[in-house]
């Protein structure tokens, strides 16, 4: 949801998308990652920095949780609103 939301193009998503998971199949090396690569990837979805600071938070998360979960309140994480929370729970 970081990677697509407000991305009206079905080609930027998709090539985007593909090369992200292409790149950083994992969120350690997403983490690890040279910026400047995410930023050459990422940038034709626009809203750069948001979607780099989410998925960053996200990926932390992630990392640091021994179960993760993913909601509004003790488990908030920036950038991740009400339908990121949904989408996670449904799928």
């Amino acid at each position: 949801c970081a990677l697509m939301s407000r991305v009206n193009s079905w080609t930027h998503k998709h090539n985007c998308i593909s090369g992200f998971f292409e790149k950083f199949p994992t969120p350690s090396a997403f983490i690890a990652a040279d910026m400047n690569v995410v930023r050459e990837i990422m940038y034709p979805l626009g809203l750069f920095d948001i979607r780099l600071k989410t998925l960053t938070e996200l990926s932390k998360k992630y990392l640091s949780m021994p179960a993760f979960t993913l909601d509004e309140t003790e488990n908030k994480i920036w950038g991740c609103g009400r339908f990121v929370v949904d989408s996670y729970k449904i799928f």
